[in-house]
């Protein structure tokens, strides 16, 4: 994995802490789209196009399949100094590090956490990305 996208995927400090706890799983994929505009506005000439989606698909289900149950009991103190047992969530954090090459052949980052469990996804989160 090249190493400018090792760095801004371990930006921050709650990535830091979850490196040291428990090892992780690098899927790398790479993909090459050049879109010629002059060519779009001649295909296209009836409306006027200044965007395009691109969908990303990425199959989750073998992480899904090997994660544990999404509920887990917890034992916490109370202000009574007893113990109290409490429903705790179990997550797991997916990252998602987006490099996009811009026409002057600058980079552009979009970094992504998203936040899953045995049940699929639970949110997701776009992490603050600066220049690396």
């Amino acid at each position: 994995m090249p190493e400018n996208i090792k760095k801004l995927r371990n930006k921050d400090y709650i990535t830091e802490l979850d490196n040291g706890y428990v090892g992780e799983n690098i899927m790398y994929s790479k993909r090459h789209i050049k879109i010629y505009c002059g060519k779009c506005k001649t295909l296209f000439n009836d409306f006027n196009v200044d965007g395009i989606n691109d969908i990303i698909r990425f199959n989750i289900r073998h992480f899904l399949n090997k994660m544990d149950n999404p509920e887990k009991r917890l034992f916490m103190p109370d202000s009574n100094d007893a113990i109290k047992r409490i429903r705790g969530a179990r997550v797991y954090h997916l990252n998602l590090v987006l490099k996009y090459v811009l026409p002057d052949n600058s980079d552009a980052f979009r970094h992504f956490r998203i936040i899953l469990n045995r049940d699929g996804i639970k949110r997701i989160n776009e992490a603050k990305t600066t220049t690396i």
